[in-house]
Parts: structure tokens; C-alpha cells; sequence
């Protein structure tokens, strides 16, 4: 599915939102999810006012996708007094008559300032001590995107919690529209391909491209290609791999669906909405951790098409053998069902609704 929802994009003034989103603006897990649900509470409620508000990578995601976003200036790492002081003036502005926030922790007390019923989407839960999970106590209710029985609830959270499953955006390409991709991408019909979606985490947070290119150059295959989205090293990654013909650099892809399905592996650093959609789309994936995200690192490990190698462990000898074997797999067509909740989408969508409708 194209990401491209500018035919979508509400115009709105301040005190004329329904629902005003806060998506976290580290990387875009947030942002792209963010951008879905809208899509799915507009086909419920034909006509709502949707307005976003976000910063960093997520704002750069909704402007690039057609959207207007508020966009608070701070940095992606924050900390969450300067993310409370932000979201308070911006609601103190823009007052819209419902808040959603997408792991927006600072949202909430804002919310609860102005007095305004304020949902909050996760797909985690932590220590309830923590001053991120004290701030759920402001929540109207919390729409949980995963299985219940993951992560422990917070004890002040009993009857709070709605449950709906994994949201997992529809896609305009499948597994099965691999050859239409794959001719549309100009990519060979007998090459192997592997693509590398690197997420959020820099080169200089998780260097991973000179080991990924090194366990690369030892498959052993006729015709290989490698495709890295190189995001904010692009530069940097695309000036290093110039000369090689079997190694393209993008530094992104709106139609990354597309990409998936016209590839035979995955390589990730462990983003687990990314491997989630690999999952759904029938691709084989090996997540590579930096011990940086523990969420991620809990999810990834429970996703059946997925391998989780740790980055602090393999070398370039032990990543081929696992890339081959995970090749080798995907070409005998094994692969383990997918078990995750077709409406998690439209079940999310549908508790906002809810809360719409009842204004």
C-alpha cells in the first residue's frame, strides 16, 4: 500500500479538529500507523476533522505523506517534562474535542489540563512506577495494538485497557503480486533479493551495513541483489556502495509493501512494526538487535517468520549461514501461518469512533 494520503489531508483551524492525533516522532512506526487509522476512521465516520501533531522524523513522515502536521520542534529524545510543556500549549491552541495519543506519553497530562478525554494506543506496558506509565492515569482508556498477556498491566489501569489486536495497515501489493513487482522494480525473476530496512536506529547508534554487506558478499547464488533504505544515511551508505552494480541505496520508499514482496529476506535492526508487516506479507526476516530497544526486542522474538540475532555475537561468517538458511526456507515455501488479528485496524479505529460519537 502507497503511503500517499494527501487526497485525505483535513484542513483544520483551532477548536475545529474531532480528534487530534499525537504521534510519537521517533522514526516513523508511529507516524505510518498513525496515518492508517485515519484512513479507517474516515471510512467510518465520513467527515471527521482529523489534525496531527508530532516532531522529528514523525512530523518529516505525515508532511511527506500529504498531511498537515503541528509540529512541536523538539527533539525525537525529548525528555518527557519538555514533551508535556509542548503538548500543553499546542492543545492550549488547538483545543479539538478528542485527543489520541500514539505512545505520546506527555499528551496525556496536557489532555488532562484542558479537560479533554485523551486515548492513548500502545503496544507496551512497563514499570508502573515508571513516571511514563504514572501518566496512563490520565487516560480515557488505553487501546492496546497487541495480544493481551504480552506485558503486565499497571494495577491503576483494571477496566481501562481495550485489547484489539496487532494494527496492521492493508496493502495494496500481496505475496502473490511478487512478479508484477518485482517487473515494475526491474528486478530479475531468478535473483535472490534481500532487503534491508534498517528503521530509526542510525549507523552511528547501530552500525550494521559493513557486516550485512560482508555476510552478503559470502552467499553463495547465481544472481543476488541488495537493496538497503538507507534513510538518514543515505549519504554516507550511498557514496560507500557507488561502484557496486548487486548493492542499491534508497533513501526511501513510499511503496514498501512493494519492495517486501518483490524480495526473498528481510534484514532489520529488530523494528517490530516493520517486522510485524514482513510477517503479514509472507517474508522472512532476521532482526538484528542492539539490546536499544527492549520492546522491540520482546515482539521481534515473537514473530514465527523472524530470526533474532544478536548484533554483539554474529560476524559476518554466522550471518550468511543464517541469510542461506533462511533462503533456503523461504524457497521450499515454508512458512508458518499468520496468526495475527485481521481487525486490529479497524478495531482501533472503531474505539476512537466510539468516543467520537459520543461527543
Amino acid at each position: 500500500m502507497t503511503c500517499n494520503f494527501s487526497d485525505q489531508t483535513t484542513n483544520f483551524a483551532a477548536g475545529g479538529a474531532d480528534v487530534l492525533f499525537f504521534s510519537r516522532g521517533r522514526g516513523r512506526g508511529h507516524a505510518i500507523p498513525d496515518m492508517a487509522l485515519a484512513t479507517e476512521l474516515r471510512r467510518l465516520i465520513p467527515g471527521v476533522k482529523i489534525g496531527f501533531v508530532s516532531y522529528g522524523t514523525g512530523a518529516e513522515t505525515l508532511r511527506d505523506n500529504g498531511y498537515k502536521v503541528t509540529d512541536l520542534g523538539i527533539g525525537e529524545d525529548s525528555p518527557l517534562l519538555e514533551t508535556i510543556i509542548q503538548c500543553t500549549r499546542a492543545l492550549g491552541r488547538l483545543r479539538p474535542s478528542l485527543v489520541v495519543a500514539h505512545e505520546e506519553f506527555g499528551a496525556l497530562p496536557a489532555g488532562e489540563v484542558f479537560r479533554l478525554p485523551t486515548l492513548f494506543v500502545t503496544d507496551w506496558f512497563s514499570d508502573p512506577n515508571s513516571l511514563f506509565m504514572l501518566a496512563l492515569k490520565y487516560a480515557k482508556e488505553v487501546i492496546f495494538i497487541q495480544e493481551r498477556g504480552i506485558f503486565t498491566e499497571p494495577p491503576y489501569l483494571k477496566d481501562k485497557v481495550h485489547y484489539v489486536g496487532p494494527v496492521v495497515r492493508q496493502f495494496e501489493y500481496q505475496k502473490s503480486d511478487a512478479p508484477r513487482a518485482r517487473n515494475e522494480l526491474g528486478i530479475q525473476t531468478d535473483s535472490k533479493v534481500i532487503v534491508y530496512l534498517p528503521g530509526s536506529f542510525t549507523e552511528a547508534q547501530a552500525p550494521l551495513t559493513e557486516l550485512l554487506v560482508a555476510a552478503f558478499d559470502r552467499l553463495a547464488c547465481n544472481s543476488k541483489h541488495l537493496i538497503c533504505i538507507a534513510g538518514r544515511d543515505y549519504e554516507v551508505v550511498s557514496q560507500r556502495f557507488l561502484c557496486r552494480k548487486d548493492i542499491t541505496v534508497r533513501k526511501e520508499d513510499w511503496q514498501l509493501d512493494r519492495l517486501i514482496v518483490a524480495s526473498n529476506l528481510a534484514i532489520t535492526k529488530g523494528t517490530r512494526t516493520t517486522l510485524q508487516e514482513l510477517y503479514t506479507l509472507g517474508i522472512p526476516s532476521i532482526s538484528i538487535s542492539y539490546g536499544l530497544n527492549w520492546i522491540d526486542d520482546v515482539l521481534a522474538n515473537r514473530i514465527p517468520s523472524n530470526t533474532p540475532l544478536d548484533a554483539r555475537s554474529i560476524d559476518s561468517e554466522a550471518l550468511a549461514s543464517c541469510m542461506a538458511q533462511c533462503l533456503a526456507r523461504a524457497e521450499t515455501g515454508q512458512r508458518d501461518r499468520v496468526s495475527l488479528v485481521p481487525n486490529g485496524m479497524h478495531n482501533a479505529a472503531a474505539r476512537i469512533a466510539h468516543y467520537i460519537k459520543r461527543k
